[in-house]
């Protein structure tokens, strides 16, 4: 992972596209989703309520805390993540002295970013304007 894709991974909203992996779940439910699909869109769920509630000065001090805890995971298992590391520390100290709003403006421009580069993967054809 890049050291632009570990800072971006702490910024911006995500979609449950964002948590893809390799591997393929066989069992599905009852709308044709499989084990995979639902654990992503929970994944960004969780991930995105956090942001939201980091930017609410009380509550900031919440996600700050929670913050912390996953850098304490991250050190365990994936020790070349070191930028994502100080990203999520510098983000929790923003959040839990009440400046968690600040980050709002970097976490829309990376969420729209984010959405114009999913949209070009699914999209096989260049986006024309016809006026």
């Amino acid at each position: 992972m890049s050291i632009a894709s570990q800072i971006t991974s702490v910024l911006g909203f995500h979609s449950p596209l964002s948590y893809q992996d390799s591997t393929s779940a066989l069992v599905h439910d009852q709308k044709g989703n499989s084990d995979a699909e639902i654990a992503e869109a929970q994944a960004a769920l969780h991930f995105n309520s956090i942001h939201i509630a980091g930017y609410i000065p009380i509550l900031g001090m919440a996600s700050a805390i929670i913050r912390i805890g996953k850098v304490c995971d991250l050190s365990d298992s994936k020790n070349n993540l070191i930028f994502a590391k100080i990203a999520l520390v510098i983000r929790a100290i923003f959040e839990f002295f009440g400046g968690g709003l600040v980050l709002l403006i970097p976490d829309l421009l990376v969420s729209c970013y984010r959405l114009n580069w999913l949209q070009s993967l699914s999209c096989s054809c260049p986006i024309t304007r016809s006026t």
